[in-house]
Formats: structure tokens, C-alpha cells, sequence
């Protein structure tokens, strides 16, 4: 019943550990890596030949390699997350145009005032045209070296990510499978559809329907990528459903509101919280509930789920108990939405157990 087809495609190693890996991405080899590339050009702009009267070269040159550092993080901080990882190719190449255009009419700014110093005086100047034109061509190979290896960085990062997401989304959906599509289950539901059958015979159909769209939600929907969120709810329904057949007192009720457009999602992203509210909702004393809100709102989605608890004096309520458990749940949505989710849980209420989470599509 598992999808094989996640645990195919993963890398045949983690790339993390790697000396090559670490000098490029690894935070802790951050300074080094500056250093490295301050060391650079102090030895490229230090060797070229001196022309400057009073030991103004060491400034100068102390100067010019300031000023191309801070083009070159310019570039890789500024310019190459902002435009080019995004796509925005056009504004990428216009303001390095500008950039190196500015750059330019500095330099031409800074040679002439500076010609007075010169040791042998400069010959006869190039046109400004065929000057620009030479400049801009070296300038672009510096900013292609650093655009280069910036995402290079970016690169690496994706595919550790990428592996990362897709070890974690096997392992979820393997502790879901486990816990949800088990035996006992499976045995349950279709002993309360064989009674059913002579009282309910329409119920007893009802409720088959709703294992069969189960268990074909779980087979070939959870191996996609992405899924509609009417497809997710449809599958909470169903879910619900059954238990609602499965124990007595237990009701449940499913709002959707906000937007009417369907947005498509992660498979099984809000079914840990549901199924760990049924798990642990369950009281032979009263009525159990549980409750669950979708609202989306301009690109952001929020689900509610509150679910309540039995009277007992045991904890029972919790993803921390049982499930794939709080860290795992944190874990993925940190890799799936990262800096664009968040997560509160409310255990304080004596009697119920909430669950709020907010995403930014």
C-alpha cells in the first residue's frame, strides 16, 4: 500500500559532511570563505605593476579592492537573491548595467583627479565609448564569476532540501499509513458495513464508499506532489466518517469559508492534526467532537481544529502523544513552508484541545 516512487527518487547520499560542501554552503565556513575571497583579490590588485608617486599605490589599491568586494557582495547578497534566483532576469541585467555604468564614470572621476600622481604620464585617452565598452566587459566577468558561484550555493541547498523533504514526506507518510490503514481498522469498518447492510442498507453503502475514497486517496493521491485542498478535505470527511460509524457519541463537523478557489497543497498536511484529535478524543463518559475550520483569505490559509477531551484525569490529547509526533509535524512544515507557516497549539482548556495553523501560499 506504501508508494515506492518517493524512496526511488532520493539521493543515493546526503551531501552534507563533505569537505567541497562545507566550504561552499556550510555557515560554520562563512568568514573563511570571505577571507579566501579578500585574500584573492589583495594578491591580484597588490601584484599589478605601481604607476602612482608618494606610496599612493597601496592606498589606491587598498581602495579599488574595497570598492570590488563591495560590488561583488553587491551581486551575491543584493542583486542575485532578489532578481536572479526569482527569474526576474530583465531588472537583474538592467541594474548591473547601471551598476557597472556608475561604476565607470567613478573610476574616469577618480583617474583624472588622480593624474597629477602619476609616475609616467598617461598617453593619449581612449574614446569614452571604447572605454566604457572595455570596462563593462570586465566588469560582467567579475559579476558572472560571483553570480556563478552564488548559485552554485543555491543549488546545493535545493537539492539537500529536496532530499530532506522527500525523506521526511516517505517517513510521514509511512507512520500515517501505519497508524490510519491498519488491520483493526479496516476489520472494524467493514463489520459495522456487514450489519449495516440488513438495518441501513443505504448507510452501509455510504459508508464503504467512504473506505473505498479512503484508501484511494492514500494509494494514488499521496504519491503527487501536490494535491487540491478540496481533495484533502474530502479525504478528512471521509475519515471522519468512518469513525463516526466506528464509536458511539462521537460527532464531528467540517466548515470551509473565505475564498471559494481551490489552492493545491502537500498531501496529508492537516491529517496529523485530525487524526491525532480522534485519537485522543475518545471518552466513554461523554460525547467526543471534533471540529475543524478552513478559512483562506488572500493567498493565506489557516486550519483550526479543536477537538475535545475525555474527562479523565490522564493526558490523553496531544500530538506530543502518539502520531508522528510534535517535531516531525515541525520539521515538515518548516521544510515546506519555511518562514511562510505558523503553528499554535493550545493545551491550557481543561475540556478542549486546539490546533491553529497558518500558511502563506
Amino acid at each position: 500500500m506504501m508508494n515506492n516512487r518517493i524512496y526511488s527518487e532520493l539521493p543515493p547520499m546526503q551531501i552534507t559532511g563533505q569537505i567541497w560542501y562545507n566550504f561552499f554552503v556550510s555557515p560554520g565556513y562563512r568568514l573563511f570563505r570571505h577571507l579566501c575571497l579578500i585574500a584573492i583579490f589583495l594578491v591580484l590588485i597588490f601584484h599589478s605593476p605601481s604607476g602612482y608617486k608618494n606610496g599612493l599605490d597601496v592606498y589606491i589599491a587598498l581602495i579599488f579592492c574595497a570598492c570590488t568586494l563591495g560590488l561583488v557582495y553587491l551581486n551575491m547578497y543584493f542583486f542575485v537573491p532578489r532578481f536572479l534566483i526569482k527569474g526576474r532576469f530583465f531588472y537583474y541585467f538592467l541594474d548591473v548595467f547601471i551598476t557597472g555604468v556608475i561604476s565607470f564614470l567613478l573610476i574616469c572621476w577618480a583617474d583624472k583627479i588622480l593624474d597629477k600622481y602619476r609616475i609616467v604620464p598617461k598617453g593619449s585617452p581612449k574614446s569614452f565609448l571604447a572605454g566604457l565598452f572595455e570596462f563593462l566587459i570586465l566588469f560582467a566577468v567579475v559579476m558572472a564569476a560571483s553570480s556563478a558561484v552564488k548559485l552554485f550555493q543555491h543549488w546545493i541547498k535545493s537539492v539537500e532540501h529536496l532530499y530532506r523533504l522527500q525523506k521526511l514526506n516517505f517517513q510521514h507518510e509511512l507512520s500515517l499509513l501505519k497508524s490510519q490503514i491498519n488491520p483493526h481498522f479496516l476489520f472494524n469498518t467493514l463489520n459495522n458495513a456487514h450489519i449495516l447492510i440488513a438495518k441501513e442498507p443505504s448507510r452501509a453503502s455510504s459508508l464503504l464508499i467512504s473506505l473505498s475514497d479512503l484508501l484511494r486517496y492514500q494509494i494514488y493521491d499521496c504519491g503527487q506532489e501536490f494535491i487540491f485542498l478540496s481533495s484533502d478535505i474530502r479525504f478528512m470527511e471521509d475519515f471522519l466518517t468512518l469513525e463516526s460509524v466506528r464509536r458511539d457519541f462521537f460527532v464531528y463537523d467540517i466548515q470551509r469559508t473565505g475564498e471559494p478557489k481551490d489552492v493545491r497543497l502537500p498531501p496529508l498536511l492537516f491529517i496529523p492534526f485530525v487524526e491525532n484529535a480522534v485519537k485522543h478524543n475518545h471518552d466513554s463518559q461523554a460525547p467526543s467532537f471534533v471540529r475543524i475550520t478552513i478559512h483562506l483569505e488572500k493567498n493565506r490559509l489557516t486550519f483550526i481544529c479543536i477537538n475535545s477531551k475525555p474527562l479523565e484525569a490522564e493526558n490523553n490529547g496531544g500530538i506530543g502523544h502518539g502520531g508522528i509526533g510534535h517535531s516531525n509535524i515541525k520539521r515538515r512544515l518548516s521544510l515546506l513552508y519555511p518562514g511562510k507557516h505558523s503553528l499554535t497549539i493550545d493545551d491550557h482548556n481543561y475540556d478542549t484541545y486546539h490546533v491553529k495553523l497558518e500558511i502563506d501560499l
